[in-house]
């Protein structure tokens, strides 16, 4: 199993683990943590071309966070697409009797400003905008996915089964399955639980292993294992069941800036609005750096 998908695998039962050690303290681990958890266990996989990068104002994005995955193809002009990204964190609600789970902040509230969208009022702090605007920017652009990514402590874990599937440590889903609800009060708890988000869940590893016909001994040039655009729009088309679900393409251009840092990463930075993790295939070609270590 190729690195990437070693860390696929393992790495969502560590999150459930570390999850679960703060279950009854006063204060529970936010998302923006465990989001730096996995980016910093990323930063491993450098010398194969997944680079990590933190916005220089990084308390405007909190657990927000894009990945790239960019085709640096040099027989044309490389191939680029984006998911973007909101995590949440699951929470035990403890009745009498029983117990549920939820993802508490879905319905996370923020205001829109002076130009908001028809019939929602301007100042007004509206819950479910922040998953509105997670949607609706995606849509405006072509080469961009909407995803939730869920953490979950080890005791919400459940296998999967005939009719649903698991929960892991970490399951993702597409933001826009979550029917749109701007409104001045909260979602309703049921919007909200664990079991009715999971019909729609996917494990972390459809999303990082491919090509996966790797040993141990791995060789010194970018492996032929990291996902490429192409890769992750024919995985999430392939998730898409409804006619009227909006088909996901990578673009032909690469972002200029993106390129910039590709290219002179000594001397470029890129000014980044979150938290971001790229892929690069063909990486080497269009770096300074000399060689690749063998092992991440």
């Amino acid at each position: 199993m190729n690195p990437l998908c070693q860390f696929a695998h393992r790495f969502p039962n560590i999150i459930a683990e570390f999850l679960e050690r703060d279950r009854h303290k006063t204060r529970n681990f936010r998302e923006e943590t465990v989001t730096d958890m996995l980016m910093a266990a990323l930063i491993g996989l450098e010398p194969y071309g997944v680079k990590v990068d933190f916005p220089i104002n990084e308390a405007l994005t909190g657990d927000d966070m894009d990945w790239e995955f960019v085709d640096l193809n040099p027989n044309s002009k490389g191939r680029y697409f984006r998911l973007h990204i909101q995590a949440k964190r699951a929470k035990e609600i403890k009745l009498k009797k029983s117990s549920y789970w939820v993802y508490n902040e879905i319905d996370h509230g923020l205001t829109f400003g002076n130009s908001p969208p028809a019939n929602v009022k301007p100042n007004v702090k509206y819950y479910g905008a922040q998953h509105y605007k997670l949607v609706n920017e995606a849509k405006k652009i072509n080469n961009c996915a909407a995803l939730y990514m869920f953490y979950n402590p080890k005791s919400s874990l459940t296998s999967n089964n005939c009719t649903v599937p698991s929960v892991d440590g970490i399951n993702w889903m597409f933001a826009d399955l979550i029917k749109e609800n701007l409104n001045v009060t909260r979602w309703p708890v049921n919007d909200r639980k664990v079991e009715t988000l999971r019909p729609h869940f996917q494990p972390l590893h459809k999303l990082l292993c491919f090509n996966n016909n790797g040993g141990k001994n791995f060789p010194r040039r970018p492996p032929p294992w990291l996902p490429r655009p192409d890769d992750i729009t024919k995985l999430l088309n392939s998730q898409r069941e409804d006619s009227d679900d909006r088909i996901y393409s990578s673009e032909e251009n690469i972002p200029h800036e993106l390129m910039e840092s590709i290219k002179n990463p000594n001397e470029y930075t890129r000014e980044l609005g979150r938290k971001t993790v790229t892929f690069i295939t063909d990486y080497r070609k269009w770096t300074k750096e000399p060689s690749f270590s063998t092992t991440p």
